[in-house]
């Protein structure tokens, strides 16, 4: 036996000489497409030398630009349960569940961040990374209650800064993350005399931008702020206000995306330019000619978001699932939940090893 095991040891000890001679430009290219999770739970432990090249902010940077899964974190509604996430692998919709719930009620996402909100506290905006369990309490708000979902975050390429926005009332304040230790007002002198934040919104993020879209039927203007001008700017519904119509605002990449209902199985897809707020016709979707999985209620869906922009968009059922559409290949897929998704809040994420203080 103890043959055996120096024999094991041996191995061991030969296997990490190997690892540790290893030229660092080849391991830097085979761990970079390591998942988030695994570069937290496995990779970091192997040795001193893999654990140093991780760390490294070039290394997290490379990273987050690395084709990684994105998708869509679902949470039901004022909880603070177990993270789902719906993502695309190889072709196949996969659902899966976060190791630690980060018990908060998640509002918004940017770059592997998640912005979350915990009820009856002093503090209750913390800003949080699912796969590497790091959490970030920001200071309290100079202006009073915070409301749940009306907070978002995004990131400023040119500064390399996170920042964090809010709205109180008519107004906006932000946050640096890691340089701020209080929030700050944020001038809306340009803005119009009419311009009037919805009263019920959805916050969303686009690449460098925080976007106040409204929730049907409170308003027909997005607030838009550019977090690294700090400028807010006001955006009309790109259709004549007509009668009663379905919509509902997604986070698309570089995009803001907008789906308009003609009936329940046809929707128009816009998008908008955050930086001219100029909204274009992208595509329709027409799923009436589809055959659905035999388990979906087709009655009543609704769209939640996007796993693949412009290729892939999710509906809600009033069931316990979900259905995914490929818009590229005209097929569908039903995605079995734990929780009803009529319940739930959907915020669109990808993994990463960023922290709140930048890559």
């Amino acid at each position: 036996m103890k043959k055996k095991r120096a024999t094991m040891a041996a191995m061991v000890e030969g296997n990490l000489a190997n690892i540790e001679t290893l030229p660092e430009d080849l391991l830097f290219k085979i761990l970079v497409r390591l998942p988030a999770h695994d570069i937290c739970h496995a990779a970091m432990l192997v040795c001193r030398k893999w654990c140093n090249l991780i760390r490294n902010n070039n290394f997290k940077s490379a990273h987050l630009q690395c084709v990684m899964p994105s998708g869509l974190l679902m949470q039901l509604i004022g909880t603070r349960q177990d993270l789902v996430f719906i993502s695309r692998c190889q072709g196949q919709i996969e659902v899966s569940k976060f190791s630690k719930n980060p018990k908060c009620m998640i509002g918004a996402s940017c770059n592997g961040l998640v912005l979350g909100f915990v009820d009856g506290t002093e503090f209750p905006l913390h800003v949080v990374n699912p796969a590497t369990k790091r959490l970030f309490i920001l200071p309290q708000f100079f202006g009073g209650t915070v409301k749940r979902f009306e907070s978002g975050i995004a990131y400023a390429a040119a500064s390399k800064q996170y920042k964090v926005a809010l709205t109180y009332g008519r107004k906006f304040a932000i946050l640096t993350l890691g340089v701020d230790q209080s929030w700050r007002r944020v001038p809306t002198r340009n803005l119009s005399a009419s311009a009037e934040k919805p009263s019920s919104v959805h916050v969303l993020t686009t690449e460098g931008f925080v976007h106040w879209a409204p929730s049907p039927p409170h308003g027909r203007q997005v607030m838009t702020l550019d977090v690294e001008t700090e400028i807010v700017t006001e955006t009309p519904f790109p259709l004549p206000q007509e009668k009663e119509t379905k919509m509902f605002y997604f986070s698309a990449g570089k995009y803001l995306s907008l789906l308009i209902a003609r009936d329940e199985l046809v929707w128009d897809v816009w998008e908008m330019k955050p930086k001219d707020g100029e909204w274009t016709e992208r595509l329709m979707i027409d799923m009436n000619a589809l055959k659905f999985p035999h388990n979906c209620n087709l009655h009543g869906i609704y769209p939640v978001g996007w796993i693949e922009y412009p290729d892939v968009v999710v509906f809600g059922t009033p069931g316990p699932n979900c259905i995914a559409y490929n818009i590229r290949t005209n097929e569908t897929d039903s995605i079995e939940l734990c929780f009803p998704p009529s319940g739930s809040r959907f915020v669109a994420y990808k993994s990463s090893l960023v922290s709140s203080r930048g890559c």
